[in-house]
């Protein structure tokens, strides 16, 4: 907001992957689309399944959530 209470600018979250930036210009306003960079991490992580593979990678709910994964990915091997 300006002095006089007008919208100079905006941002808005379309997505996870994208944000709205609208900014005043003398001719009005200018749209401008623009993409959410994200850092990209590859980790390694190693276990031994004694018992199951969700009391394996032990309690949490990530736990619980990558142990599903996991499960998916060897369905069929």
């Amino acid at each position: 907001m300006d002095k006089n209470e007008k919208v100079n600018s905006l941002e808005y979250c379309i997505n996870d992957d994208a944000i709205l930036n609208i900014t005043r210009t003398g001719e009005g306003f200018q749209a401008r689309k623009i993409p959410v960079n994200y850092e990209k991490k590859i980790l390694q992580i190693g276990s031994v399944i004694k018992d199951n593979l969700i009391s394996s990678l032990g309690e949490g709910r990530e736990n619980l959530v990558l142990a599903l994964e996991l499960s998916d990915i060897f369905a069929w091997t």
